[in-house]
């Protein structure tokens, strides 16, 4: 289908210049890859469809966008570019079951906030399940600022009391970052000092 063809850069940046809040249904993907092609989208806020609503407190069983179409009564032929926008478009359209709000309400409320990257750095490894328990996450060493637990909270001060408790035993220094809609979803989380 794509074969032989290109995207006008161009085009896209005249498209994305005026844009407030990029929305994609999966940006820790979506965002890197079209970054990767046009340098654009580095210096735009982005929100998720996936990633910004709790779908399982609103009381579906996944987060995938054809299965969250086919539960709010509409179908679509996926994993294609153009579908799988107007897809997404109509999903912030919908009210969420449970909370009454629109998922387009969720996704640009998940936007406006301001969170917090914590790195528990040399943390012990046999208090690997509770930092996983806890919601950490590994990155690997062979990424930048790699071999680190890491997670993101809204709450530094109690993560790093919490950290300085349970996994250091001691006041330790715990590095914290602050993660806005303008970096979120990209590697540029990980451009520290």
């Amino acid at each position: 289908m794509v074969a032989g063809n290109s995207i006008d850069g161009a085009a896209v940046a005249a498209v994305v210049a005026d844009a407030n809040l990029v929305i994609a249904h999966n940006a820790y993907f979506d965002r890197v890859m079209v970054q990767r092609h046009w340098a654009c989208f580095a210096e735009k806020s982005w929100a998720c469809s996936l990633n910004s609503v709790d779908w399982l407190r609103e009381g579906f069983s996944a987060g995938k966008l054809d299965y969250l179409g086919m539960q709010f009564g509409w179908f679509y032929h996926g994993h294609q570019a153009l579908a799988d926008c107007e897809a997404c478009l109509a999903l912030l359209a919908q009210a969420l079951p449970k909370s009454g709000r629109r998922v387009m309400a969720a996704v640009r409320e998940a936007a406006l906030r301001t969170d917090y990257l914590v790195r528990a750095v040399d943390a012990p490894y046999d208090l690997r399940d509770k930092l996983k328990q806890r919601g950490y996450r590994w990155r690997p060493a062979d990424l930048p600022n790699g071999k680190v637990w890491r997670t993101m909270t809204p709450d530094p001060e109690a993560e790093v009391a919490w950290l300085q408790a349970t996994v250091y035993g001691r006041k330790a220094e715990v590095p914290v970052h602050e993660i806005t809609a303008l970096t979120r979803f990209s590697e540029r989380v990980w451009q520290i000092g």
